[in-house]
């Protein structure tokens, strides 16, 4: 398998994911009332479990472009490290420039536009750009929600902290463990799998370090390179749409209830929400349009997912400058926005998130990825 080639059904999962993140964080960021029809639905869909998807991609896209090259440098610490430091490079490229816009905006957002409060303090907000700049906002999460400090409009960085740590030590773990590396991430998997780690207000910091579905990933990738891995394409659901429709609906709608928070169905709800993400990167991998055929539905998700990383990093101060704007419309017009109002206010969600998202993919993030990719050639030669 080519590690450097994209594969449209990952793309497909990312634009999937970020959707589903939209969905879980408008309760209480975009809207601020709530129906017994959303209640029911969020206490039934834990919806922000799509996060542990992103995990699980994350890490087979990754190593399945790393393993090769770590291999292929044998045992020299020079050209590893030569190999690793482009790497770095490079993700820093692709990453951070966009984040920082994105923090500085919202930091100023929170001091200049925020009657509503809806972007929570400006000392919040400044304390959590500190800490996603320097790639703790995991960290920084878990001790806010357990001590009760405010979040502000940043508190989704700490998947994207998580995801930097990770980027960080993968190459080192594969290089000095070598063989056993499957060995290693299978018991770094195994350890959380079994055990419990409860959300809400006792977030426990094992919650933010939850690595089993990217290093889930990374054994997939790993495996993906042996012939063995070929003998599970799941071909049967090339041709039968009613067999493509199931399997998508059976999977997601596992990752999504087996989280619910109502029904509670095991305690060890991480682990297989986990493992279930894993099993849907699985099926994308083979990149045979086996989730959904090739279409307007699947290109409009495929677009999305190429610009999930800006969309995910827009789309809670978006739900904030709604709510602000709604504020003062709201007050120069004696208006009162209520539970009326739902499709009007992700009507407007949508349409900024979407037109912010795009500017900041094709401004900033498409233009320093491609610098990045000069610069990690540049560094390994």
């Amino acid at each position: 398998m080519n590690g450097s080639r994209r594969i449209g059904d990952i793309e497909l999962l990312r634009g999937l994911a970020v959707f589903g993140i939209l969905i879980h964080h408008a309760q209480g960021n975009l809207l601020a009332w709530t129906t017994p029809a959303m209640d029911r639905f969020y206490a039934y869909f834990n919806i922000g479990h799509t996060i542990d998807l992103f995990f699980a991609i994350s890490g087979f896209v990754i190593a399945r472009d790393l393993i090769p090259k770590v291999q292929d440098v044998g045992k020299d610490r020079v050209s590893f490290f030569r190999l690793a430091i482009a790497f770095w490079i490079r993700r820093a490229y692709r990453l951070l420039p966009s984040a920082w816009v994105c923090l500085a905006c919202i930091v100023l957002l929170s001091l200049l536009f925020n009657q509503s409060n809806a972007f929570g303090s400006v000392r919040a907000n400044f304390a959590g750009a500190v800490a996603a700049v320097l790639q703790v906002a995991n960290m920084h999460f878990a001790f806010n929600l357990q001590s009760g400090l405010g979040l502000g409009a940043t508190f989704h960085f700490w998947s994207l902290s998580l995801e930097e740590q990770f980027y960080l030590a993968l190459p080192l773990m594969l290089f000095f463990s070598g063989r056993a590396f499957p060995w290693l991430a299978a018991a770094l998997v195994l350890a959380q799998l079994l055990s419990v780690r409860p959300e809400g207000a006792a977030v426990p910091y094992a919650w933010v370090f939850r690595t089993d579905a990217l290093f889930l990933g990374v054994l997939l990738a790993w495996w993906s390179r042996g012939e063995v891995y070929r003998l599970f394409d799941p071909v049967f659901l090339r041709d039968s749409a009613w067999a493509r429709w199931f399997t998508l609906l059976l999977l997601f709608g596992a990752l999504v209830t087996v989280g619910s928070n109502a029904l509670r169905i095991i305690e060890y709800r991480l682990g297989i929400v986990a493992v279930i993400s894993a099993l849907i990167v699985f099926v994308a991998s083979y990149d045979g349009d086996y989730l959904m055929a090739p279409g307007l539905p699947k290109r409009f998700f495929m677009w999305m997912g190429s610009r999930s990383y800006a969309v995910y990093l827009w789309h809670i101060p978006m739900y904030a400058v709604v709510r602000e704007l709604a504020l003062r419309y709201g007050q120069s017009h004696a208006m009162q926005f209520d539970a009326r109002h739902t499709w009007l206010f992700v009507a407007a969600a949508a349409v900024l998130i979407l037109a912010v998202s795009e500017c900041s993919f094709r401004l900033v993030e498409a233009p320093l990825r491609r610098r990045g990719v000069a610069q990690r050639w540049a560094a390994a030669a």
